[in-house]
């Protein structure tokens, strides 16, 4: 009976022997596949993130304010392509990589650098100041070396890196990755480099996330630096002069390589099984990041002993026997649950994913297909399995592309982040990005996985995105545009005046000395601009009369020559008096001149005077008011639409070239309705706001201010809506400007009918004369030469010239009209 016992018991053993052993090589086999699963699912994380940045980098390095600003800087601060500076071009980056910060909130820094010196082009920061300026540009710089040698549009992806903050903002160290890629300038050189740095905390936090317990997970550089591990303290040791390495923890069992596919170390804490996943971080051998799942070797013996004790509580008495034998294979069903368990998970867990995956076998035919799948192409996975994908979802003309797809997975390469377009059930086209990698059994490929994400959104960001830039950029064009014809408008006026025009600043130094002011004293701009005081010009004897009278009415203080000139002047009140001027050559010159004092934003008031040689002896210097500034509503000259006071203002009091200017105006404008209604009915808007643009400055040239103001009206309604129905308004300005023209005929003299100028002498000599000092009498003297030009340049021809001289622009037309009587 005791042998028979001994036997049982002996035979129990045995069975609880084998039985923990078996279980253990199944358990172990199971952890084997979950470890591998769970290694190459936080690799794919870690691979789509980097593969995402870069795609981002890229976009970034090839919007058009990154070559603009390299033509700019090469070509010396001024874009000839585009017509733009440098700062503008700046501005226009730094918005842009403003708006990809916001869009993308891990990002630290995006800083655009040159090549040439390491100088920052443009950068902007969102870590509120927690890192020092020096810090930041030195790891620019240094990202900016790694990539010297590299095309443009490679990326490089540096190594995880920590950075802490400033002695001022206590902050935690923090983990972050950098990416910098060359961006080309003129000619496809290399002009410099485009560096995005990243807080990598939310990628190190997706790849411990939703973590079982009994699994442990490691991210390691390419020397085995710890980058991630379940200690703080041994994450990133190099960094501070601690360093702690994967063989410092864990030392390779030689006995059990080749068993599964994990591998068995040794550490302080005992023996663990690891599988090890690496992620290249570029092209460039050796330049990796290395993910390590694993699993302490005491939950596999933990659940081999629990069946070795299984066996030997109920196999030890011998009247169990039998029941030990029923439990095991009742615990063997257990197992077989447990299996068919955690495969559904896998299933569930590949059915809750957010993106499509698609499983197909060895053939190319559909074997899974999960419920995002079926809400982005509207199949069901009834209807989808066993066929292929492209009678399913490859639209029509991107069959090939498909096929070489399946080809390159099928030989075992790994397709990641692939931009194209796939159909929907109704025929939609959608944009996506596809992720294909073989699936393999051992050493076989037994299908392919294809995780299919809708980018659609993505895209449409990014077509809005280069929406808004070009828009930006032709609203610069349009503003620059602007900005030179008030220019050229500006320097037209003031050169082709014949009264003196001289400003000086709040100090009293000369700011403007036009060309009448250097014919009438004899010095150049170069002598007195940013040189001279009026003092230099006045003669000395009247300037300490009037500065006697000044102190007489204003009391006893001391006053410069500023003080004396603006005495009686305000912003909107001149000062009209005669001085006399003392020529660079000691003869004295009488002039009557009105002096405004106009004040800044400071308060603080500077001069401008405007002078009018008189050419009989200057009289006491008492304020007069000449006969050419008495007011011209006190004429019955007067003009309705118009206020004659300003317009002769304007002028200086000269009414023969008011006459001029307003049959140019007529000349120009009238019948400008029925061009506006042209222009806008063909859908030209543009042209019909440059009409507008001219009639406005036009109108305010001869004080029409109320066509002025409704012209300003109807131009920004354009601007705003060119859709919007103008009938109303524009029928209003035409009203305006027909009436307006009509009371200019009825009250302007034809200077040309009346002098017999159709048939004057053609003198060409006084046509370039005025032509090349840009006199503002240039069109009468066009105008009065009318027959004998046409004759001699034909009508088109002449047509041009006019064209040409009423717009200002007298250089071009001296040279047509040298070309073509040379010619």
């Amino acid at each position: 009976m005791l042998l028979l016992v001994a036997g049982l018991a002996l035979l129990v053993l045995a069975i609880a022997f084998v039985a923990g052993g078996e279980q253990r090589s199944r358990y172990q086999a199971e952890m084997d596949v979950r470890l591998r699963t769970l290694a190459v699912q936080r690799a794919n994380i870690l691979s789509r993130t980097l593969e995402d940045w870069r795609a981002q980098v890229r976009f970034l390095t090839l919007t058009p304010p990154a070559s603009g600003l390299a033509r700019a800087v090469t070509a010396g601060g001024f874009d000839t392509v585009e017509n733009s500076t440098a700062t503008l071009w700046r501005r226009r980056m730094e918005a842009i990589f403003s708006g990809f910060i916001q869009a993308r909130p891990g990002v630290i820094r995006v800083s655009y650098l040159s090549l040439a010196d390491g100088q920052v082009l443009a950068s902007v920061d969102n870590d509120d100041g927690q890192l020092e300026a020096e810090e930041r540009l030195k790891a620019d710089l240094a990202a900016m070396g790694k990539v010297a040698g590299l095309e443009p549009g490679a990326i490089h992806v540096d190594d995880l890196d920590i950075v802490r903050g400033t002695p001022q903002v206590e902050v935690m160290a923090r983990p972050v990755l950098r990416m910098a890629s060359p961006v080309a300038g003129p000619g496809g050189v290399p002009f410099g480099v485009l560096v995005v740095t990243v807080d990598a905390r939310g990628l190190l936090s997706d790849l411990a996330m939703d973590l079982n317990p009994i699994f442990r997970v490691y991210l390691t550089d390419a020397q085995e630096n710890f980058l991630m591990h379940p200690d703080p303290t041994r994450s990133f040791g190099m960094t501070h002069d601690h360093p702690w390495r994967w063989q410092d923890e864990f030392r390779l069992v030689p006995a059990q390589e080749g068993r599964g596919s994990s591998k068995a170390y040794d550490s302080n804490n005992g023996r663990v099984h690891a599988v090890r996943q690496r992620v290249a971080l570029d092209g460039t051998a050796g330049r990796q990041l290395t993910i390590s799942t694993m699993v302490s070797d005491r939950v596999i013996a933990a659940n081999a002993d629990s069946v070795r004790f299984w066996v030997l509580g109920l196999g030890l008495p011998l009247t169990g026997l039998v029941a030990l034998l029923l439990l095991l294979g009742h615990q063997a069903r257990r197992r077989d649950r447990a299996i068919r368990s955690r495969d559904a998970w896998l299933v569930a867990l590949i059915h809750s994913a957010r993106d499509a995956i698609i499983g197909l076998d060895p053939n190319g035919h559909v074997s899974s297909w999960n419920e995002a799948a079926t809400r982005l192409f509207g199949v069901d996975a009834a209807e989808a399995i066993g066929r292929t994908t492209l009678s399913l979802i490859v639209p029509p003309g991107l069959d090939i592309q498909e096929q070489d797809l399946l080809s390159r997975v099928s030989n075992g390469d790994s397709v990641v982040n692939m931009r194209t377009r796939r159909r929907g059930r109704d025929g939609r086209l959608l944009d996506v990005s596809i992720t294909a990698t073989p699936v393999r059994a051992g050493n076989l490929i037994v299908g392919s996985a294809l995780v299919i994400r809708d980018i659609t959104e993505q895209m449409a960001a990014e077509i809005s995105l280069r929406g808004m830039t070009a828009r930006l950029e032709q609203q610069v064009r349009e503003r620059t545009m602007e900005i030179e014809a008030l220019a050229a408008q500006r320097h037209a006026i003031m050169d082709g005046t014949g009264a003196a025009i001289i400003a000086c600043d709040p100090s009293g130094t000369i700011t403007l000395f036009n060309p009448a002011a250097e014919a009438v004293l004899g010095h150049s701009p170069h002598e007195m601009v940013g040189k001279a005081t009026p003092a230099k010009f006045l003669d000395p004897a009247e300037l300490a009369a009037r500065a006697q009278a000044v102190t007489s009415e204003q009391g006893d203080r001391p006053l410069s020559t500023l003080d004396i000139l603006t005495a009686d002047a305000g912003a909107g009140q001149p000062d009209i008096r005669e001085w006399t001027f003392i020529r660079r050559d000691g003869s004295r010159q009488p002039v009557l001149t009105a002096i405004t004092a106009p004040a800044n934003r400071d308060g603080a008031t500077s001069c401008l005077i405007v002078a009018i040689p008189l050419h009989r002896p200057a009289p006491p210097p008492e304020p007069i008011v000449p006969a050419a500034f008495v007011p011209v509503a006190a004429r019955n000259d007067g003009i309705p639409g118009i206020d004659m006071a300003d317009a002769m203002n304007r002028v200086m009091g000269d009414r023969a070239l008011l006459n001029s200017v307003l049959e140019q105006f007529v000349e120009r404008f009238d019948g400008m309705g029925s061009a506006l209604r042209r222009m806008i009915a063909a859908g030209d808007s543009l042209t019909a706001m440059r009409k507008l643009h001219e009639f406005r400055g036009a109108a305010g040239n001869v004080a029409a201010r109320e066509a002025m103001e409704l012209a300003t009206q109807v131009e920004e309604r354009l601007r705003d809506d060119p859709a919007q129905d103008q009938t109303a308004e524009i029928d209003r300005l035409d009203g305006m400007v027909t009436s307006l023209c009509a009371a200019i005929r009825a009250t302007v003299p034809d200077t040309r009918t009346a002098t017999g100028t159709a048939g004057a002498p053609l003198d060409l000599n006084t046509l370039r004369d005025a032509l090349r000092a840009r006199r503002m009498t240039a069109p009468d003297v066009v105008a009065s030469m009318a027959d004998g030009l046409t004759r001699r340049l034909g009508k088109s021809k002449f047509m041009e010239l006019s064209r040409l001289v009423d717009s200002l622009r007298y250089d071009e037309a001296l040279a047509l009209l040298d070309a073509e009587l040379t010619g």
